[in-house]
Formats: structure tokens, C-alpha cells, sequence
């Protein structure tokens, strides 16, 4: 059933058209193509598409729904489809007979019926979703297959497998044989134990007496929550601004965040408490648009609305917890308990943190950022990080880990295709056995976004019993919000909560601005982080350091931090000699069999910032930075132009980039190290580079001194 531009169905002859299934299946589509289950019906010449109150208003000479195929989806596990899943699938369809082809969760099946059955009433239909879901039962039983329960009712739409969707073309090959049969005369039918709505539980129907006999998977919390939005939402306005079909969609999305991505739940609350109020209310034929205004939002409740929303839902639904809790299960009055279970004690002796790796600051709580660059080595670092933790050796021969076995995960949003060669090569480098952390050390391709409505719930129920979770890249998971909005740092938020749950430590990959400062994003990014670790191919002055080398420093420390401190890659051949890349190498796109990260010295923790001489050694440090930056700078734009040049006081500040206050310090410095010469005469400063004393290093430094601001020497 093609759709227009909108999204929205369309039931006119131009839209709906009358075709074979087999033709349906075969034919590639302009469009975003749908087919239904049950046979096309038509209405002065024109092909119809029916909702499910067509039994209540039944157009002339209507004879019933006449149902023709039986269909279902399989979807992956957390909607994820592996290739390790769709092979088991494969072949378990292979096995049941039926006729199937990929979608983008996974696949669907399908077996034409060997005779049609009608539906002409509401009684017909539960007849219908009875034997529908008895089908399903009979196929997992049978062969493990787990069909979609959520497809049960009749009306029900299925994308076609060769459409044009999302601009693009989408193409999937049919597999096996258009049989017809009889599930039950065949046999393939069971006794349904319950029948199961999306989230996969038992469904019960819904206690308004409003209710038809549809059954919802929702507990009387949210059926209230639900009613409420839809009878507080403005209503939908014929010519309004925002127009009708905007604002039902408003409201729709609302309710998605409230029940979940149950389109049957969401279109019932439309019709039964928000339709009432609107002006004019959606007549019977036009209620195809409710209908895929409620399957819009059920698959696409994860924005910024929806994180906002949830966070209100929550906290309301505690307050209504803990009021229940107050009575027992006999309804004799139980010990009273406070109104806000939430409340953190205070003690004179408090519980300590117990960090993971204690010297960087990484452990429970807050997630910790791992900042840098393009191409900075973030995602090589976080792996040989958990690979070490996994293995129980010190992360970069230097940083100890809490004592214990640990498991480390690696959410890979992007990076993925050479993730297990990367993995490789580090393992080997460790110099441990593949089978010592192959049950600790896992990784896999992630495509649910941070910002889902069961996001948290699908995180804390991945990560229990892990010691630490990467997630990489950040961008990635939020990619229906903009990141310069607050609301992109409340999945960092979701983090800290998850990890309060089950003692998870997440480490969280980012990309900084393009100026090499801070996160990208919003500001309220970097706020939600407990500690941000920058890692960056310059030096402390922004030179280029060698290949294969890293500086890593402490951007945002919660009490410590730590010294900048250098990586060195280690890539090593299969004979343990240092492997190096050439030409030849990098045309055939080999790499090297072993790899190592290693800390270049021993950071120490640096010491509280209490007393005068510790606060004048950090602001020595600090000035020490910004006057080899600015030099850097400075020499940088001279070099640039003719040896003759000569620089005011007010084209130093702009060449080196320090405020005014700071460049006499940089300029002597220059002076003192034989790059500058300056005339201090008056209120002008002439500066002059020195040629004779200007020498570029073979390594791409253009300034002596770099080991010892690269170290720090002199600092304190």
C-alpha cells in the first residue's frame, strides 16, 4: 500500500491498488510500498484500504474482510539483526516451510491461505488474532522462531520488500515457495498460552469502561498517564495553525513516551479521549490517519521530547510507588515509610568511592569523557584500556586496576568493520591468550540510540555484571538530537543512573571543536562528565608530535587529576621486531600483527591545591604552558614572512594569541632562548626574528626546548 509524500496512507484509487500478492511481491515500487493481509476491497471502482472500525460503519455492499495470507515479522534481538542472527533465522524459516525475504530488523515470513477467511464483525476479528496468534505460538514452539505478537490484528500494514524508502531503494529477495495451506488443518497451530503485546509480557485489557476488546500491555498507571495527555493536549483544529494533522501527531508522540511503541495503544487513546475534542472530530473513514499517526510516533518516540517527558513520567510514577507501598498486599497499614526513598544519608562516615582505575580517576558514577581529534587514536587507546582491564594487567603498563576479574564491553557506533583485527593485534600484544579474555573482552556493532525510550532499560540489562562500558562514538548516539542543545548531554545523565544501578563504569568517546578545545557540543556535555581525558597528536604548545606518539592530559578532574603524560604505539611484526610502514605496506593495506600502547613515564598524582607554594607550582605550570604556546605562535607567523619583520606590541598579541598582559613574558622568553630580539624602548615593542638562531627540527618542531615543555621540566 503506497504512501505519499507525507508518510500517511492514502485510500483514494490513486494510491491503493488492487494486486496478486505474488505481483506484489515481485514488483519494485516507486514509493514506500505497504500490502495488507486480506484481499482489496472496492467502493465505486476505487480500492479501499479498511480500518478496523469498518464493521461499525461498513460501506454499501460490504461483504467482509476477506483474509488471504498469513504474515509475520521476526525481528533481532533488541532489534539489533547480527549476521550470527540471521543465520541461525535463515535457517530455522528454511525449516518451517515458509516464504520470507530480509527487512531492516530482520525478516519476514509469510504463506498464502489455501481459502479466504472473512471477517465480518468485531467477533470475526478476535477470531482472527485467536488463530494469528496461535500460528506464532505453533512456529516458536516448532522451530524457535519468535514472531512479532504485535501484528496480530487484521488491518495490520507490511513494508514490501522492494520499495523506495527513505529516498533510497530498497531491494530484498524473496525466498521460498508461495504454498497455500491451512495453519489448522495442517496442523501448525496452538492453543495461544496469552496473548502478547510488544514489550513482550502478557497483555490485560484495559479497565476504562470505554475500552473495546482491545488488549494493552500497560499497567493503570500509564492507561491514566496516557488519558490525561490526550484529554489535555489541544486539540486538533481543521485550518489551525499548527494544522490538524501536526498537533494529532504532537499529541500521538506524548503518549508514545508514556506507553511505549505500541501503535494499537496509542490510536485507541486517540480515538476514545483526544478524537471528542477536536474540531470537527475525525469522521470513521478518515481514521486511517489516527491510525498511522499512532505508528509514526510508536517508531520514532526518541527525541528531545520524549527524554524530557519520560524524566516527568518517572518521577511522578515514584511518587504513586511509594504512596502504594504504605499499604500492604492484605490492606492492613505496613510500617510507614518515608514519601521520597531517594534521600542519601548523612554520615560521619561515609562509603569511600572505589574507583576502577584509580590514578586516572575512572570508576562508577558519572561517565568519564575520552576527548580528542580526528584520527587521535581515541578509539585504539579505549581498546587496549579494556583489553587490559579484561585481562588483568595494568592499563598502559602503568595505571593499576582495582584488584578483582573484571569484564570490559565495547559499544561500537562507528569503527566496527576493523574492530576484531584491531582487537587482535592488541591481544596479541598483551602477550596473553585469546581463551584467558574471550568470556571477558566483548565487543559488538550498536545501532540503538541513546535518546530511545528504552534505552536505559536495554543498557542497565546489557551491562550487568560489567566492570566498564566504551561507548564510542558519543555523536553517534544522539543523532536525533542536535548536540548544541542541553538536551544533548541527557543520555550522559541516563549513564550515571545506570551505572548507580548495576556499578557499571562508562567511558564515553568524543570528538573536541575544532580548535582542539573542549567538547563539541553543548557545554552542558562537558558538565555531565566526571572527568574528561583529552588525547591529542600535539604537544602542550600545539606542535605536531611524531608518529606513533600521544599526549594525554586532564582537562576536567574532579578532585586529583593527573600529570600530562605521553602514549607511545608500539606496532610489532610477527617475529616481535618493530614493524614499520612503507609505501608497498600501505598500498596492499596490511598492518602490523602486534599492537601495544604504552605510557612514556610515570605520571604522579598531583596534589591537593591547598597551601600557597602547591598553588604557585600549578600556576608556574599553567603560565609556563601559555607562554610556550604563544612563542610557538609567535615564531610560527614570523617564520612565515620575511626575516626583516618587525612586530608591535599590538601585532605580538595577535601573532601569538596571549592577551596583552602576557606578551612581554612570551617575547622574553623568545629573547631568552635566542629566537627573538627586541628593542624595549617607549611604549612600542619592536620584536625581530633572529634567522641565524631559527633551526626546524627534523620532527616538525620549530622551536627548541620541546622535551622539556613536553615533560613539564622547569615547571615547578
Amino acid at each position: 500500500m503506497p504512501r505519499n509524500e507525507d508518510g500517511a496512507a492514502v485510500i483514494d484509487a490513486g494510491a491503493a491498488r488492487g494486486v496478486s500478492l505474488t505481483d506484489a511481491l515481485a514488483r519494485t515500487w516507486p514509493t514506500d510500498a505497504h500490502c495488507t493481509a486480506y484481499a482489496p476491497v472496492r467502493f465505486e471502482g476505487k480500492a479501499m484500504r479498511l480500518t478496523g472500525d469498518v464493521f461499525d460503519a461498513p460501506p454499501p455492499d460490504f461483504d467482509g474482510v476477506h483474509m488471504v495470507a498469513m504474515i509475520a515479522d521476526f525481528d533481532g534481538p533488541d532489534h539489533e539483526a547480527t549476521a550470527e542472527w540471521r543465520t541461525e533465522t535463515r535457517a530455522k524459516l528454511e525449516a518451517s516451510g515458509l516464504a520470507y525475504y530480509e527487512t531492516r530488523g530482520g525478516f519476514r515470513g509469510l504463506r498464502p491461505l489455501a481459502e479466504h477467511l472473512v471477517i465480518s464483525s468485531q467477533e470475526g476479528a478476535a477470531e482472527w488474532t485467536r488463530l494469528y496468534l496461535g500460528w506464532c505460538e505453533w512456529l516458536e514452539q516448532t522451530y524457535g522462531l519468535k514472531p512479532d505478537r504485535a501484528c496480530k490484528d487484521w488491518p495490520h500494514l507490511f513494508r514490501l520488500p522492494n520499495v523506495r524508502r527513505d529516498g533510497k531503494p530498497a531491494r530484498a529477495q524473496v525466498n521460498g515457495e508461495l504454498a497455500p495451506y491451512d495453519p489448522i488443518e495442517a496442523g501448525h497451530w496452538c492453543e495461544p498460552t496469552g496473548a502478547r503485546g510488544s514489550r513482550g509480557t502478557h497483555v490485560k485489557a484495559a479497565a476504562s469502561a470505554a475500552a473495546n476488546d482491545t488488549t494493552f500491555d500497560l499497567d493503570d498507571f500509564e492507561m491514566a498517564e496516557a488519558v490525561r495527555i490526550a484529554r489535555e493536549h489541544p486539540p486538533a483544529v481543521q485550518g489551525g495553525e499548527p494544522s490538524g494533522h501536526n498537533t494529532l501527531f504532537a499529541c500521538a508522540c506524548k503518549i508514545a513516551v508514556v506507553v511505549g511503541p505500541n501503535p494499537d495503544v496509542i490510536e485507541h487513546v486517540l480515538r476514545e479521549f483526544y478524537n471528542e475534542r477536536c474540531e470537527p472530530p475525525w469522521e470513521p473513514h478518515e481514521f486511517s490517519q489516527i491510525r498511522h499517526k499512532a505508528r509514526d510516533a510508536a517508531e520514532g518516540v526518541n527525541n528531545a521530547v520524549a527524554i524530557s517527558l519520560r524524566r516527568t513520567r518517572r518521577a511522578e510514577r515514584a511518587k504513586a510507588e511509594a504512596a502504594r507501598r504504605g499499604t500492604s498486599q492484605t490492606g492492613e497499614q505496613a510500617e510507614p515509610r518515608p514519601a521520597n526513598d531517594d534521600w542519601l544519608p548523612l554520615t560521619d562516615t561515609p562509603k569511600r568511592r572505589e574507583y576502577l582505575i584509580p590514578e586516572l580517576e575512572i570508576g562508577p558514577g558519572r561517565p568519564t569523557g575520552l576527548i580528542g581529534q580526528g584520527n587521535a587514536s581515541k578509539t585504539i587507546a579505549a581498546m587496549q584500556l579494556l583489553a587490559e582491564v579484561a585481562a588483568g594487567k595494568r592499563v598502559f603498563g602503568r595505571f593499576d586496576v582495582k584488584p578483582g576479574e573484571h569484564k570490559a564491553m565495547h559499544l561500537l557506533y562507528e569503527g566496527y568493520a576493523i574492530a576484531s583485527e584491531n582487537y587482535a593485534r592488541i591481544v596479541r600484544g598483551l602477550g596473553v591468550s585469546f581463551e584467558s579474555v574471550a568470556t571477558r573482552l566483548r565487543f559488538r556493532r550498536a545501532t540503538k540510540q541513546l535518546t530511545d525510550l528504552d534505552a536505559e532499560d536495554w543498557l542497565t540489562e546489557l551491562t550487568d555484571g560489567f566492570s566498564v562500558c566504551a561507548i564510542d562514538a558519543y555523536s553517534n548516539t544522539i543523532q536525533e538530537v542536535d548536540e548544541n542543545t542541553p538536551q544533548a548531554a541527557a543520555p550522559l545523565r541516563m549513564l550515571e543512573r545506570v551505572s548507580a544501578r548495576n556499578g557499571c563504569t562508562f567511558i564515553v568517546l568524543h570528538h573536541t571543536r575544532k580548535d582542539g578545545k573542549g567538547e563539541r557540543g553543548t557545554g552542558a556535555i562537558k558538565n555531565s562528565l566526571d572527568v574528561s581525558i583529552v588525547i591529542s597528536t600535539d604537544d602542550a604548545s600545539g606542535a605536531p608530535l611524531p608518529r606513533g606518539e600521544r599526549l594525554v592530559t586532564s582537562d576536567k578532574r574532579v578532585r586529583y587529576g593527573f600529570d600530562a603524560f605521553a602514549l607511545k604505539i608500539e606496532d610489532r611484526d610477527e617475529s616481535g621486531k618493530p614493524w614499520e610502514l612503507t609505501a608497498e605496506r600501505k598500498r596492499a593495506g596490511e598492518c602490523s600483527h602486534a599492537l601495544r600502547i604504552v605510557a612514556d613515564g610515570a605520571p604522579a598524582m598531583t596534589a591537593p591545591s591547598s597551601g600557597s607554594e602547591a598553588k604557585a607550582a600549578k600556576a608556574a605550570a599553567s603560565k609556563l604552558l601559555t607562554l610556550e604556546g604563544g612563542l610557538q605562535r609567535l615564531v610560527t607567523t614570523m617564520k612565515e614572512q620575511p626575516y626583516t619583520v618587525s612586530l608591535n606590541r599590538e601585532k605580538c598579541r595577535v601573532a601569538s594569541g596571549v592577551k596583552a598582559e602576557h606578551v612581554p613574558d612570551v617575547v622574553a622568553l623568545g629573547v631568552d632562548r635566542g629566537l627573538l630580539s627586541a628593542d624595549y624602548g617607549g611604549r612600542v615593542w619592536e620584536v625581530t626574528l633572529t634567522p641565524k638562531a631559527y633551526e626546524a627540527p627534523a620532527h616538525g618542531n620549530h622551536w627548541p626546548g620541546r622535551e622539556q615543555a613536553r615533560t613539564g621540566g622547569g615547571a615547578k
